[in-house]
């Protein structure tokens, strides 16, 4: 089986139905996509509980950040990705390890950012 993309309405569902996000890769870099997506979720009507990953940050927009996802103090519901597509190795190993499920997704996969949740790992 091979990860497709949701559909509109089926992405829709998943916001609906998504709590908590981690952001993997997030930067302190305003000019970076990981921080804006960072601000906008934080300041989002729809209160989603908002963590940072990234091993050389410690705390952004007073947040504390965490090396890995599995230093979170909770599952995720949805992990959002910002890798170079030359480094989406270990992000992509440690989500699909993440999740304890089967996925067709690779380490090689490349891509900016991919957004999945962790039901379709």
């Amino acid at each position: 089986m091979t990860w497709q993309q949701p559909s509109a309405r089926e992405r829709k569902a998943i916001l609906d139905r998504t709590r908590s996000i981690a952001i993997v890769g997030v930067s302190s870099k305003p000019s970076r996509p990981s921080y804006f997506v960072a601000t906008y979720l934080l300041s989002s009507s729809a209160d989603y509980d908002v963590y940072f990953v990234n091993p050389a940050e410690r705390e952004l927009l007073g947040r504390p950040v965490y090396p890995s996802l599995d230093a979170l103090p909770v599952v995720p519901d949805l992990v959002d990705v910002f890798r170079k597509p030359k480094w989406p190795g270990r992000p992509w190993r440690s989500a699909l390890g993440f999740s304890g499920s089967n996925s067709d997704c690779t380490t090689t996969t490349p891509c900016r950012s991919r957004t999945m949740p962790a039901s379709t790992w």
